[in-house]
């Protein structure tokens, strides 16, 4: 078999004949009759797994780590930003786990001021002290750059720095449990892999890279420029490092059912003092879901241009898993939403990373997930081609191959900004 039909011959564009998501997105599966593995999980979470024994489980497994280090300044760390999830994970640590929490912050690069309310508020109304970190914003500047320019991702510093920057202040406070949110991977619709879903430092690394081919971590950006002293907040510990005050990474999600509309009728109700967005998020239907921070417009609506699908279909998809939504409504959320861009979120970033729109668009143009990309990415990698979400028409001009609603949605770049307020 040669290398083109093994490797050059993907599927056809599709979509999860359940919820909102299609083929596309990064280690989803579908089966026989076309239901994704995130729809699947959700199914068979909802079916097969008895949560009280794993809200017991959880607890007894946390205070076993925590009993074994003596010294510790405090039992666990909750990295948090001020959003419903991360009030719901400070909450459940001090209120249900009975825990002495530290939550660190690593401030936005793009702060909402609803965000750095809710950041307080979490210890206003909750027994939990709060460090807030404000990395160089000219370094986190030029990371972030690089992240948009090379890989379609400007939030790369974010993720090295919420999972590695957290943990170096944890080992050096001996505090020997580290308690993340959801578990990306099993919640939605990804790998069931160890070496995607375990939280050692592989897991780690393999989380971020995620579909990102070429990819270098911080120990080689100084191949773009950066110096060595420069890049030491970003270099995530490793297994032996943690090992020392016998540290131990926990998923909130493998032990709790992973719910948005609880997490925000607890921040809302329960906690009280949350604050939601006096505006609908863009790309979505939503006022109180990702608000802390700008930066995560920008980063959300990359999935259009690579993957062919949007905020709304991410949201929706776990609303209708949740049983909050019907597909009908979902696809309904989806045709009036998804692809919507963040022209707000991007002025700022622009402004802020010394970044032109003709330099976004150039960046925008190499990650479109149409034939020609993917071809020329699977060549070079010598890895099989990914599934093409756009049929290009014209100069950097595209047609989504499929919808889900019917109506064609075609992306054009420059994109031309509205002459009207988006609301």
């Amino acid at each position: 078999m040669s290398f083109h039909e093994r490797h050059l011959n993907p599927p056809e564009f599709c979509y999860c004949a359940k919820c909102a998501t299609p083929i596309t997105r990064p280690r989803l599966r579908l089966d026989a009759k076309q239901i994704c593995n995130g729809c699947n999980r959700s199914s068979k979470k909802k079916d097969d797994i008895d949560w009280d024994l794993r809200a017991k489980e959880f607890k007894k497994d946390v205070w076993s780590v925590i009993n074994k280090q003596p010294d510790r300044e405090y039992d666990v760390v909750v990295p948090i930003s001020g959003g419903k999830d991360s009030t719901f994970q400070a909450w459940y640590a001090a209120e249900k786990l009975g825990c002495r929490v530290l939550g660190v912050n690593i401030q936005p690069f793009l702060p909402t001021d609803s965000g750095l309310d809710n950041l307080r508020n979490i210890a206003e109304n909750l027994p939990v002290d709060v460090i807030s970190v404000i990395p160089n914003q000219d370094l986190y500047a030029r990371i972030s750059r690089l992240g948009l320019e090379q890989y379609g991702d400007p939030y790369l510093p974010w993720f090295y720095t919420v999972w590695g920057y957290t943990t170096r202040i944890a080992i050096q406070k001996k505090i020997p449990v580290m308690l993340f949110g959801e578990n990306g991977e099993t919640e939605y619709a990804g790998s069931d892999e160890p070496e995607w879903t375990e939280l050692d430092h592989k897991g780690v690394e393999t989380r971020i890279k995620s579909d990102k081919r070429d990819f270098k971590g911080p120990e080689q950006w100084t191949d773009f420029g950066f110096s060595e002293e420069e890049l030491k907040m970003f270099i995530q510990p490793d297994d032996e490092e943690m090992a020392e005050v016998g540290m131990k990474r926990f998923f909130f999600s493998d032990y709790i059912p992973w719910n948005n509309n609880y997490h925000l009728h607890v921040a809302l109700n329960v906690v009280g003092g949350f604050k939601t967005s006096q505006q609908r998020s863009t790309g979505t239907y939503t006022y109180g879901y990702s608000i802390d921070d700008d930066l995560y417009d920008v980063y959300l609506w990359f999935t259009w241009p690579k993957f062919g699908y949007g905020r709304a279909a991410k949201y929706a998809s776990k609303d209708i898993q949740e049983g909050k939504m019907t597909r009908e409504q979902a696809i309904d959320m989806v045709k009036e939403y998804d692809g919507e861009f963040p022209w707000e979120a991007v002025d700022r970033y622009l402004e802020k990373t010394n970044m032109s729109y003709d330099q976004f668009w150039d960046s925008v143009a190499k990650f479109v997930g149409d034939e020609e990309n993917l071809r020329k990415e699977a060549i070079a990698s010598g890895e099989p081609m990914k599934i093409p979400a756009w049929e290009k028409i014209g100069e950097r001009k595209w047609r989504l191959k499929e919808t889900l609603h019917g109506e064609e949605r075609i992306l054009e770049l420059p994109m031309k900004r509205p002459n009207f307020p988006v609301v």
